[in-house]
This record gives structure tokens, sequence and C-alpha cells, in this order.
């Protein structure tokens, strides 16, 4: 089977950051607030990376019946509770490979909506179904993925994906500022846990060696190390 890798070019389209003027809100129960994008945001990030060339097909449609809510400490009796229509639908996208051949990759997925309101809202209920599993199928590529990944979760997808991270040629780049730090721990003797703490101060605790600076932050962090070690009386 003939190996193909995914185009670098529509990986950093999926992986831009969404700017906060996109993204919504809406209530999650509670105080809790949950984070989404519209699904025309979706579509214009798929129109995008894949130069309008995909296509979106429901698979199934069904209405089911919801069992009502009963929770003892909450409710003196079973509260009913509306149907909610479901639709499964499969996201096909396109893209050339290396030699001009025309790869397709499908993503299928699930999404939902309660049925609520009178029959002018009702007429709409799988076409707002199948916008959640359209959105769902897109998070499958990558798209928005970044709403449901927290802080953490984000900086180490980031460091695996990124292409500012530490390879051959970064590594050759950067070895002046590299060999920085390797005088800086011979000349004040300091080991791992010593070092430790000006990768976790410097990243907001996110790294704790070399390999979770970014080398694009690497002139960042060695000014910062030697503004520490000065105030700390310690020469750099």
């Amino acid at each position: 089977m003939q190996q193909v890798n995914f185009p670098k070019e529509i990986k950093a389209i999926i992986d831009e950051e969404i700017p906060n003027s996109l993204i919504k809100e809406r209530s999650g129960g509670g105080s809790k607030k949950l984070r989404y994008i519209s699904g025309s945001t979706v579509i214009d990030k798929l129109n995008i990376a894949f130069d309008r060339m995909w296509s979106w097909h429901l698979k199934k449609q069904w209405v089911q019946e919801s069992v009502a809510k009963y929770n003892p400490k909450y409710d003196k009796e079973p509260v009913p509770q509306g149907p909610v229509a479901h639709v499964t639908g499969i996201l096909t996208v396109y893209f050339k490979a290396d030699d001009g051949s025309l790869i397709q990759v499908e993503k299928e997925a699930s999404g939902s909506k309660a049925i609520m309101g009178g029959q002018s809202d009702q007429e709409h209920i799988f076409k707002a179904a199948g916008t959640d599993a359209l959105k769902k199928a897109a998070s499958l590529l990558g798209i928005g993925l970044q709403l449901f990944r927290d802080e953490e979760e984000q900086f180490y997808y980031e460091s695996k994906t990124s292409s500012d991270n530490w390879n051959e040629e970064t590594l050759e780049e950067f070895k002046d500022e590299l060999q920085w730090i390797k005088d800086f721990q011979a000349k004040t003797n300091f080991g791992d846990t010593e070092m430790a703490y000006f990768y976790e101060t410097f990243s907001g605790n996110k790294a704790s060696n070399i390999e979770g600076i970014r080398p694009s932050k690497i002139k960042d962090f060695i000014s910062f190390v030697d503004r520490e070690a000065r105030e700390a009386g310690v020469g750099a």
C-alpha cells in the first residue's frame, strides 16, 4: 500500500488558532460555559483547507424517545423529557498526493438535537443535528479540536506537531544557544533539579527540560536564565 502523508499546508490551516471573535459560548449547566464554533466557521475551514474539495453525506437519521429524568435528591417524581433527533453522516475530504494522485479520507460522526418548539422549529431539527454531526466529523480531522483540549493537552499537542520543534535543523541553528546552557550548568554546577526551576518558571510549569522549550523561544529563555541567575547572585 502506498504511504501517503497528509499535506503540511493543510495541517497548518487546520492547526491555525481560531480567533476569539469566532468562538461562541453557551451554558453547559450551572455556571459552566461551553465554547464552540458555528457550522459556517467549520465549513469555511474545510473550504480553505481542502480548496472546497470535500463532501458531506447523511447516512442515517432517526428520532429517539427519551427516558424520564429522575433524581430522588431533587425530583419528587420522574420528569418527562422530550425526544431527540439523531443524525449520522460521513465527511469526505480530498487532496493530492506527491505523485499527483487524488486521495480521499472519510470521517464518520453522529450528532443530535433535542426536539423543542413548534412546527417551524421542529422542521429544521435534522438540519441542526446534521450540523452537529458535521462539526464532530471535522473535529476528527482536527478542526476546532483546540476548544476541547485543556491547556496542558494543547501544549502537548503543539509540542508533537508544531514545525517549531527540536530537530536536526533547529539543533544546528541554535547550537550556540544550547552550548550557552551547557556552559551555564558547568559554571554553576546546577543539576537537573536546579535547572528544572528555570524551565518550569519560564514555561508556566509546562516544561521541565530543554525539550519543552521551543527553538523560537530559546533566546528568550537564555535571557530569562541570565537575569534570574544574576538577581540571585549567581554569575552566568
